[in-house]
């Protein structure tokens, strides 16, 4: 099974992409956010027979929904409506921006400012990493 997990921000989506071959998060890459983005995204899941799209879902720590969690559910149904037949589920994702920040940060990268497309995809690699974690504890 192929799955790719998506951090969906304001202005970018970071991609996590883990294929059948292989335990591990592979491939991390970005879009842009804007008028193509479902457009590019189902190109993705085309391209690499994605079975299964979890997507980040944003909580505050109390585990309440925030501003951010109303534009992820919008997303989120626009994305179940454009990729019928693919499994689409939501995922907590706290901590993880924090999480791609520190990494990126301990790994010497120092103007993380000017590298927010790899702090996405990075951020979606720990939602994907987060849920393969919890799938494989339940087998």
């Amino acid at each position: 099974m192929t799955r790719l997990a998506l951090d969906v921000g304001d202005k970018r989506i970071g991609i996590a992409i883990q294929s059948s071959s292989s335990p591990l998060v592979g491939e991390l890459k970005f879009i842009n956010r804007g008028q193509k983005e479902l457009e590019e995204l189902k190109e993705v899941v085309k391209e690499k027979k994605v079975n299964e799209i979890i997507v980040g879902y944003p909580v505050g720590l109390s585990g309440k929904p925030t501003a951010q969690t109303k534009k992820v559910m919008a997303f989120y149904r626009r994305l179940k409506e454009s990729l019928k037949g693919v499994s689409i589920v939501l995922w907590d994702e706290r901590f993880t921006t924090q999480l791609a920040f520190n990494s990126l940060k301990a790994c010497g990268k120092k103007r993380i400012s000017q590298k927010k497309g790899q702090l996405d995809a990075l951020s979606a690699a720990f939602i994907l990493q987060s849920y393969l974690d919890y799938q494989r504890a339940k087998e």
